[in-house]
């Protein structure tokens, strides 16, 4: 019994400690399930961040696109003042032939063709130089659409990634929460046991009390039944000596 009360008290011991562990675990793994999810919220709110930068993006293409269409009107308009440009000239110049036919009545007429043959050479200069700088608007144009395209397909995949990494962190938590529940479980069936245990080792105790008690009693018993055969030899003695 005794024995039986000292492994019972080790059985229990042992029990306690698994439980203080398995609780220790339990904490260890909602700490975990914890930050995991802080991960996952972080991750979800740069999926919202970059979800509004691609909305941005979109809104800057859109803007450079019209940017761009802006321009090329802007082009063809110097084209046609080009053009216009250009067949005031030529009339200016058949103008000045007209007027030097005529002499000194011409005169006067040839003065006017000439300050608009004048005029028109400006302005064909002028709308040259305006096509040059509409072709390195239009190059820049096209730099900076082909750049927000790119930064639309890096954030593109940056919000796919977030993203993933918003679920994965999600399913890792309630994985995590799993383990969680199953080891506070497996923490409360080992202090069932360690109870168990206790109570058991309470029963070896007075077990082995009640067995004390029973040897003790025995060895009165025992002390007893000499006395009594004693005296009966005595008794004896004394009825055979009569």
């Amino acid at each position: 019994a005794r024995d039986a009360s000292e492994q019972s008290v080790s059985v229990a011991a042992a029990a306690a400690q698994a439980t203080s562990d398995a609780q220790s675990a339990a904490s260890e793994a909602e700490g975990l399930s914890i930050s995991i999810r802080e991960v996952g919220n972080r991750a979800s709110e740069s999926a919202s961040e970059t979800g509004g930068a691609v909305t941005a993006v979109r809104d800057i293409t859109g803007k450079v696109a019209s940017l761009d269409q802006a321009v090329a009107k802007i082009g063809d308009a110097v084209g046609l003042i080009d053009d216009i440009a250009k067949q005031t000239n030529l009339l200016a110049l058949n103008a000045t032939i007209e007027a030097a036919r005529a002499g000194e009545a011409g005169k006067g007429f040839a003065v006017v063709a000439g300050e608009v043959k004048n005029l028109a050479s400006q302005t064909a200069s002028s709308t040259y130089e305006i096509d040059a700088m509409i072709a390195v608007i239009r190059s820049q144009t096209e730099e900076t659409v082909a750049a927000v395209r790119g930064i639309n397909d890096t954030i593109d995949a940056l919000d796919e990634n977030a993203t993933a990494i918003a679920q994965s962190g999600e399913n890792q938590a309630e994985a995590t929460d799993d383990i969680s529940r199953h080891v506070r479980q497996a923490a409360d069936g080992t202090r069932e046991v360690g109870e168990g245990m206790n109570q058991v080792s309470l029963a070896a105790r007075k077990t082995n009390e009640m067995t004390s008690e029973v040897l003790g009693a025995a060895d009165d018993l025992l002390g007893h039944s000499a006395d009594l055969d004693a005296q009966v030899d005595k008794f004896l003695q004394k009825i055979r000596a009569v």
